[in-house]
C-alpha cells in the first residue's frame, strides 16, 4: 500500500519531527507552532490555558492564576478581589465590600 499524505496539524497542537500524529496542546502551557514544540511555553502566573491553545489567557477580574501553568482561573472568595491578570486574590480594605463573583 502506498503511504499516507502527510497532514497539517492545526494550531494548539503538537508535531515534532518523526511524529504519526497530532498532539494536543496540554492544558497551562501555549503551543503556537505546531511545527515547533520548543517554542511552547507555560503559561506564567496571572494566565491559563484550558489545552489546545496557541496562547496563554489573561486571567479575568474576580479571578486569581496564583500558580505557572493553571489550567484555568479560581475565582475569589466573598470578601476578597483581584483585577484582571492578578496572580492572587487581595482582602478587601476597610471601609470596601467585596461580595465575590
Amino acid at each position: 500500500g502506498a503511504a499516507a499524505v502527510p497532514v497539517s496539524c492545526p494550531l494548539g497542537s503538537l508535531a515534532p519531527a518523526g511524529s504519526s500524529n497530532c498532539s494536543i496542546c496540554p492544558p497551562g502551557w501555549s503551543c503556537p507552532d505546531p511545527a515547533h514544540p520548543e517554542a511552547s511555553a507555560r503559561c506564567p502566573k496571572g494566565s491559563f490555558s484550558a489545552g489546545n491553545a496557541t496562547s496563554c489567557s489573561i486571567c479575568p477580574r474576580g479571578s486569581a492564576c496564583p500558580v505557572p501553568g493553571a489550567s484555568q482561573p479560581q475565582t475569589c472568595l466573598p470578601g476578597t478581589w483581584a483585577e484582571v491578570g492578578a496572580a492572587n486574590c487581595t482582602t478587601c480594605s476597610g471601609g470596601l465590600a467585596c461580595p465575590g463573583a
